[in-house]
């Protein structure tokens, strides 16, 4: 099964059609993935095609490889930028295989450490320099404790004083950046 949206506010399971892994594709069970409600109402939303399948982040366990397929063996856990779906399939190098100690349902927050990181790739500070974050909800609480683990000075802010507090210490949080 899919979830699948047709049109806005309006999503319906489907059936997904499995179908055996090609030369360089890995298949399996999805244990987690991860819903961002903005992200799904903005897709939602969205002027585009129906249907169109829902979901960006998913872990799963492997359980079907192509021929072709290196580094992943049936019974590895695996992220992809897959559907909310029961099952995914994927060309084995759109997936990366989790470390084993990793909790897979952590694993799928990798889409939205992406998300943070996209913003110091694009700007390419030096090590050490001030970073503003902006928001401390899901992704602005991933890009502040981000930077602070890579070397900058970071300090963020957010209207809500919950936010800021979850902060931990390392970040400067507060009403309003200086």
């Amino acid at each position: 099964m899919v979830v699948t949206a047709l049109g806005n506010g309006k999503v319906e399971l489907r059936s997904l059609a499995f179908r055996p892994s090609g030369l360089r594709q890995i298949a399996g069970t999805t244990l987690f993935t991860l819903i961002s409600p903005g992200t799904e109402l903005a897709i939602g939303a969205m002027p585009r095609p129906r249907p169109i399948s829902l979901g960006y982040a998913a872990v799963f366990q492997v359980d079907d490889t192509g021929p072709e397929v290196e580094g992943c063996s049936p019974g590895d856990i695996a992220f992809t930028m897959g559907p909310h779906a029961s099952r995914q399939i994927v060309t084995f190098t759109d997936a990366i295989r989790c470390d084993p100690l990793l909790d897979p349902a952590s694993a799928t927050f990798a889409r939205l450490m992406n998300i943070s990181l996209s913003a110091l790739s694009a700007s390419r500070p030096a090590v050490g320099a001030m970073v503003g974050v902006f928001g401390l909800g899901v992704i602005g609480q991933l890009a502040a404790r981000i930077c602070t683990a890579a070397g900058f000075r970071t300090s963020a802010t957010d209207r809500a004083s919950e936010r800021r507090a979850l902060c931990p210490g390392g970040i400067a949080a507060a009403d309003e950046l200086p």
